[in-house]
């Protein structure tokens, strides 16, 4: 995934940079909270509200492709477990 065409494509590009610098990819972009957001200098509330929506959007996708890799008997479980993560990171945010 390239974080700037995915900023760009949010209408977000003006942190291409900030994202560059902060050393954020794809493989730690699915992890970022408001924080970390903070930290880079996105500092308006819409922007940040609309970037955690991608990155919610990012894990739903990821948990969902997870799913489908995994057999039967193990998907209640994963699901389960992802959801439990998924909420606890949720919490943290608000």
């Amino acid at each position: 995934m390239d974080i700037v065409n995915w900023l760009h494509d949010l209408g977000l590009q003006q942190y291409g940079q900030a994202f560059r610098e902060g050393a954020i990819d794809a493989s730690v972009l699915s992890e970022l909270t408001v924080e970390d957001l903070k930290d880079i200098g996105v500092d308006l509330v819409g922007h940040r509200r609309k970037l955690l929506a991608a990155i919610s959007a990012i894990r739903l996708s990821s948990l969902h492709l997870s799913l489908l890799r995994c057999a039967p008997s193990c998907r209640n479980e994963a699901l389960s477990h992802r959801y439990r993560v998924f909420r606890k990171h949720e919490l943290l945010e608000h």
